[in-house]
């Protein structure tokens, strides 16, 4: 099964929202994250750990919150195109 895409809009908030958490510009601890994968909805966040990284080359790693399951995305784009989105 394939994540289903976010609308344009979502992906682009969701872009400039993680640029801003891993540059470390915002006083977040944590960034929820949102999935869609068929009918399966599933909540993760990011942690302290991605922050201050380099806004698209770095691993970034999201916990998915009922399984603690970490996954690592090599961009944004990797992040996204797997069905992530700013919660």
């Amino acid at each position: 099964m394939k994540p289903e895409a976010w609308s344009e809009n979502t992906e682009q908030i969701t872009r400039e929202v993680l640029e801003e958490f891993l540059l470390g510009d915002c006083l977040w601890s944590k960034l929820s994250l949102r999935r869609k994968y068929g009918n399966i909805r599933a909540f993760g966040y990011m942690g302290n750990d991605s922050r201050g990284t380099a806004k698209k080359d770095s691993n970034l790693e999201v916990i998915d919150k009922e399984t603690k399951e970490m996954t690592t995305f090599a961009t944004i784009d990797a992040l996204i195109a797997d069905g992530w989105a700013a919660d």
